[in-house]
C-alpha cells in the first residue's frame, strides 16, 4: 500500500475515533474491545507503514460501566507524532481525508438497517460524537459538508444511561450513508472482514428501481 501521502490525514481520523494523546510521552494510544484485535492490528500495521513505531500489548480485562470486558491495546510512538498534540479539533477535521473518514467511521460510526412495521426498511447511521459539545458537534457537521459533501443532522442522544445531560451525534440518512461508501470504498478491501458490517446496508433485489444497483455497490 503506497499510503505516506495519507498519513496526516489517518492519525487525524484515528485521534477523532478511539485513539487518545498519551500525556506523559507522545504517543497515541489505542484501545479495542478483544474480539476486535484484528482491527487493531491493521491499524497499527497502517502506522508502520508510514513510518511510525508501534508496539502492541497484552489483552487486559476491565471494569467499566457495563460489566467487566477485555480490551487489547497498543500504541502509535516515533516519527512525528508529537505535531499532533498542538492540534485542535478543526485543524484535525481539516485533515480529515477519505482514510481517516473511513477509521473514524469504523471506530464510531453505527449503521442501523430499521424494520417499520408496514414490512419497508429504513437505512441510516450515526457517527457517535457524544464527546464533543453543541458547537463542536456542528463544526463537524459543517466539515463534513465542506470535505466530502455529506449532509448531516445533528440528534439528541437523550437514551445513554451515563447522560448527566443532553449528549449530541451526527445522523446520516441512506443517501449519506452510500455517499461515504463512495469516498471510502477504495480502502474497504484492506479493513478486517469482521468490520465490514458498517458499511454493509443489506439491500435486496426486487423491483424498485436501482435496487439491484445497491445491492452490488453497498452490500460488503
Amino acid at each position: 500500500m503506497g499510503i505516506h501521502h495519507l498519513k496526516d490525514g489517518m492519525i487525524a481520523g484515528m485521534i477523532l475515533g478511539d485513539g487518545h494523546l498519551k500525556q506523559e510521552t507522545p504517543c497515541l494510544r489505542l484501545s479495542h474491545t478483544s474480539p476486535q484485535t484484528n482491527y487493531l492490528l491493521f491499524k497499527l500495521s497502517l502506522a508502520s507503514q508510514v513510518g511510525y513505531e508501534t508496539k502492541r500489548y497484552h489483552d487486559s480485562v476491565l471494569n467499566t460501566n457495563l460489566g467487566q470486558r477485555s480490551y487489547c491495546t497498543g500504541v502509535i510512538r516515533k516519527g512525528d507524532i508529537a505535531k499532533f498534540y498542538g492540534m485542535d479539533l478543526d485543524t484535525l477535521l481539516w485533515n480529515l481525508n477519505p482514510l481517516g473518514l473511513l477509521l473514524w467511521w469504523l471506530d464510531d460510526g453505527c449503521l442501523i438497517i430499521h424494520k417499520k412495521q408496514n414490512g419497508s426498511i429504513s437505512r441510516f447511521g450515526y457517527l457517535n460524537t457524544q464527546g464533543y459539545g453543541l458547537a463542536e458537534n456542528q463544526l463537524i457537521q459543517q466539515r463534513l459538508f465542506e470535505k466530502f459533501g455529506l449532509e448531516t443532522s445533528i440528534h439528541i442522544d437523550s437514551k445513554s444511561g451515563f447522560a448527566k445531560s443532553d449528549l449530541f451525534r451526527i445522523y446520516l440518512n441512506a443517501t449519506n450513508l452510500r455517499r461515504l461508501i463512495d469516498f471510502v470504498r477504495e480502502f474497504i478491501p484492506w479493513i478486517p472482514i469482521n468490520m465490514r458490517y458498517k458499511f454493509n446496508m443489506a439491500y435486496v433485489a426486487n423491483r424498485l428501481e436501482k435496487s439491484e444497483y445497491f445491492v452490488e455497490n453497498y452490500n460488503f
